[in-house]
């Protein structure tokens, strides 16, 4: 098979993979109190409390008087300001999937689209990186740990920018094979 017919079929199977990490846990809440007192007693293991999925993020912070989502605010925003307004730009990561998807599909040969979403897509990697690296997300109350969700939700942007970055090459070669002619 074509190579070029396969990657927009890879592209629609990583927008599908980053709808699927929507609803996987992305971050895993623990009560640092709980914990300290585990490790008094000497038991080992963490007290998790809640975990919580792209999908739940909205919900959770636009819950009244939730001190866990001014934890978890944080890693999405600088600003505690409206945290629950703007939990809802969370939706934009796996609509945004899909729309990288379609127009992967749709303009497999054209290079500039290649390239744009080949950059989009390791915006968004470098982009979610740095948040979650760069967040204090040790807490006096809370510790947020970053799960898999959010982790694969990433790497599926990465994939999405690398193969779009492939197909501007294969692009550029075709065109300059057909200048040659």
């Amino acid at each position: 098979m074509n190579s070029r017919r396969m990657e927009p079929i890879v592209a629609a199977a990583l927008a599908a993979f980053v709808w699927a990490a929507f609803f996987c846990p992305w971050l895993r809440v623990e009560s640092r109190p709980a914990n300290d007192i585990k490790k008094a007693f000497g038991i080992r293991g963490e007290s998790e409390m809640v975990r919580v999925s792209g999908y739940d993020i909205p919900e959770m912070a636009n819950a009244k008087g939730s001190r866990v989502a001014s934890a978890v605010g944080q890693l999405f925003s600088s600003d505690a300001k409206d945290v629950g307004k703007r939990s809802y730009r969370v939706w934009i990561l796996p609509i945004l999937a899909s729309l990288l998807a379609v127009l992967t599909w749709l303009s497999v040969t054209r290079r500039r689209v290649a390239l744009t979403i080949a950059v989009v897509g390791a915006a968004v990697f470098g982009l979610g990186t740095y948040k979650i690296l760069a967040a204090d997300l040790d807490g006096v109350l809370f510790v947020v740990h970053v799960a898999s969700g959010l982790w694969l939700t990433l790497v599926a942007y990465l994939a999405m920018g690398l193969l779009n970055f492939r197909l501007f090459i294969l692009a550029n070669e075709s065109r300059q094979g057909q200048s040659h002619l």
